[in-house]
Formats: structure tokens, sequence, C-alpha cells
């Protein structure tokens, strides 16, 4: 049956087109909506899919120089005319085939199309031979914004070691404004000759003694309960502890975001209990990283 499909290529050329299930203009009026709908969400799957897939080909099209036995003017010519891919993207591609030639694992996605090549841009400036297996797998789980906290948290975490391992660092500014009231009472106690670091110390020490033994007290209260807790069930003093604990924010290091999910570091299936020793609040990204991690492992298991 003759593909429907408008063709632009010459006759010889059109062999190269997949035969879809035709439509036929008689018919398309007495599709029901749904079913039109599904028709346009596959389609639409199915062309974003292949797209991909074509784009990996092409850092290994111009390598050979196919296009020009094919009498196309450029790869650039090339990747427009059969697939309708802009120049930004041809660079991109080949710049990305560039990176990943001594990344096995992250050539493989590329090359394969599992993986678009906005998505593999976010990680090019964090990918290196060692962790190359494990961002492979996360760009092909995980969506762009957490691809980009992945590569935030890596360059922040790259920046504190390169701290750390300086022989003489800046002593510690403060990152945010004290109440007036608060200074006043610094200064008044500084001026008696009190030890100001000292009592601040101590305050921070027998705060997080407080946190510490209510955390101990909420978590014997949610191992002896005798009902079996669901997975999203957080009683009002265990959120309150948690606020209390780890503030709005997220509780990954360096991250500012609002803390959106509460995440269990000891898988519920496992446990089966809402223990705040396990509990943790996350901005939605680093949940979704964290989940991703803990399929790995589980995979990992099952082999």
């Amino acid at each position: 049956m003759d593909n429907p499909l408008p063709i632009s290529l010459p006759p010889e050329k059109q062999t190269l087109i997949p035969v879809f299930a035709p439509i036929l203009i008689e018919n398309i009026e007495q599709i029901p909506d749904k079913d039109l709908l599904a028709l346009c969400n596959k389609y639409g799957r199915e062309a974003i899919l292949w797209r991909k897939k074509f784009i990996g080909l092409l850092p290994e099209v111009n390598r050979r120089r196919l296009y020009e036995k094919e009498n196309f003017q450029s790869i650039y010519h090339f990747a427009a005319v059969s697939a309708g891919v802009s120049k930004d993207q041809v660079d991109r591609v080949l710049g990305l085939y560039k990176t990943f030639e001594d990344k096995p694992d992250l050539k493989k996605v590329l090359v394969e199309g599992t993986a678009s090549i906005s998505k593999l841009s976010r990680i090019t400036k964090i990918a290196t031979r060692k962790n190359q297996a494990y961002l492979a797998v996360q760009a092909q789980t995980n969506s762009r914004k957490v691809l980009e906290t992945i590569a935030k948290d890596e360059i922040e975490a790259r920046a504190r070691a390169r701290e750390e391992n300086q022989l003489f660092k800046e002593k510690p500014k403060l990152n945010f404004e004290l109440p007036d009231e608060v200074i006043a009472e610094l200064n008044r106690l500084h001026k008696i000759d009190k030890d100001v670091g000292k009592l601040l110390q101590e305050f921070f020490d027998q705060k997080n003694k407080e946190i510490e033994q209510k955390e101990q007290e909420l978590s014997t209260r949610a191992r002896e309960e005798t009902h079996l807790p669901s997975r999203n069930y957080y009683k009002k003093a265990i959120r309150d502890f948690l606020h209390e604990k780890y503030g709005t924010k997220c509780a990954i290091h360096g991250c500012t975001k609002p803390a959106e999910e509460i995440h269990h570091k000891i898988r519920f299936g496992l446990q089966a209990n809402n223990d705040p020793a396990y509990l943790v609040p996350l901005c939605a990204e680093h949940h979704k990283i964290a989940h991703s991690i803990d399929i790995q492992v589980t995979e990992h298991w099952e082999k």
C-alpha cells in the first residue's frame, strides 16, 4: 500500500522512508477524538525517538563524508533535508561525540539516541571516565532539570574540595544579616569580656542535643506503632521535627531549593515505618536522583 504521507524526496529515495499505517482522507473525519489524539501521541513519540536516533548517527556520517556521496552540500544540508535537524543541533552532536570519545557508555547513549543531545549537554562539564557509566544511566532515566541539578552538585562538590585542599583559607563570612538587637547584644557581651564565640557554640551544642533527643523519642514511637503506616503518612510531630532540624530548604548540601518531598533514606518497603531518623526533606530534583540511585542498587542486587 502506498505511503499516504507527503513525500518531498525524489522517487529513487522514497524507499528510505518507513511505511506507516495509511490514514485515508475520506475516513479521517470519522475518527473519534480519543483515537485521533492517541494516533497523534503515537506518531509524535515515534518521531521524537527516531529523530534522536538519526541525530546520533550524524558524527559517523560526517566522519565518512557520506553526505558528499549523496550530493548534499554539507553535513548541515544533509541533516536539514533528511530530518529537519538544525545547524545548531548538528554542531552540538558533533561536539558531544568528540567529548565522549574516551567515555564509551556516554558515547553509546549518544549514538543509539537513547538520550537527547539536550540532556547530554547538561552533563558535559562533569563527565569523566570514572563517572561516565553513572551519568549514562542518569541521562536515560531523568529529566533535564534533574541532570542540571546533578551537574550543579558535582561542580559545587569539586569547588569545596579545592577549598579544603588550600593551605591558607580566608575566614568564613556570614551569608546573611543579623537583626540589630542581636548584634547589639553580641557587642554588649563582648564589651564585658564574655567569650561570645564560646557562648554561641554552647547554644548550638545544646540545640543539637535537643534535636537528637527529640529524634530518638519520635523514632521509638514510630517503631512501636501497632498499625502499618502508609508510605506518605507523617504525623504533625514528625513534620514539625523535620522542619526544626532541616528548615524549609532541601537537605542536600548547597541546594537552596524548597523541600517538596520527604524521602525515606532506607526504603519504606524494608522497614515499613516513618522513623524520622531515616527521613529527609528534599527538593523535587534531588528526590528523583535519590530514587534513581535506589533503582540502580536494586537492579544490581537482582542480577
